[in-house]
């Protein structure tokens, strides 16, 4: 009976260092993702953004966030001017619902709040804030360094024609034309003095309208609320 009672106490003794060890190990496998998390600084987002916007951003902004016929320029004053006032969220909130126009499915979550954290360092913002979250609320210009800001250097933005060519055939345009512009051109904003925003051409209509395709896009650097012209083309 003895002999029976000690094969029991040594089971049993058994089962609960088993259990214990279980429960370390299981403690043990959640470090390493624990870890993870709290190794995600900004600067460590900054880094990572700085990948992913070479990947998804410099074609049309410029590798160094100076701006280009497709993109505006993405640092510096011009950047500031718009969004100095506002929030780390609302700028994620603006690149994931318009960049890159019509949407990109391989640019995860991460992927954008790490572009946004890119251009923020790249515009002076301390590097001695937490990480970024999706609802980030500080206001930008409070947490950029006026040392580092000032010691930034302003990229160039393109100026004047910025792809090499020639205008062949040019006529200086004359008062004569804009208040009666030819049927084929557009020379001023809205197209006339009466601001009809119409073209009397009728080669575009209803029936293949749907047909047309993006030709070229100038982006207008000058003033954040006027809208990049697009150009489309290309009807069967």
């Amino acid at each position: 009976m003895k002999f029976l009672q000690q094969i029991i106490y040594k089971t049993v003794l058994g089962a609960g260092m088993a259990v214990g060890l279980a429960a370390c190990g299981g403690e043990q496998t959640r470090l390493p993702a624990e870890a993870a998390v709290a190794a995600v600084t900004f600067n460590s987002q900054t880094e990572a953004g700085a990948a992913a916007y070479a990947t998804n951003c410099a074609a049309c902004h410029g590798a160094n966030l100076e701006g280009t016929t497709l993109g505006p320029i993405l640092s510096g004053q011009a950047f500031l001017l718009r969004w100095a006032s506002q929030t780390p969220a609302l700028l994620l909130g603006n690149i994931q619902a318009n960049m890159p126009p019509g949407g990109n499915p391989d640019i995860s979550a991460e992927d954008y709040l790490n572009i946004v954290a890119h251009l923020l360092g790249s515009n002076g913002v301390d590097g001695e804030i937490g990480p970024l979250t999706a609802t980030t609320d500080f206001v930008i210009s409070q947490n950029i360094s006026r040392i580092a800001n000032r010691r930034r250097a302003e990229p160039e933005p393109p100026q004047g024609v910025t792809i090499a060519g020639t205008v062949e055939n040019f006529v200086p345009i004359t008062d004569a034309m804009l208040a009666n512009p030819d049927p084929g051109d557009w020379p001023m904003h809205r197209r006339d003095y009466y601001g009809h925003s119409y073209s009397p051409l009728d080669q575009i209509d209803t029936e293949n309208v749907g047909s047309m395709t993006l030709e070229w896009v100038w982006s207008m650097h000058d003033g954040d609320s006027e809208p990049a012209p697009l150009v489309y083309g290309g009807i069967i």
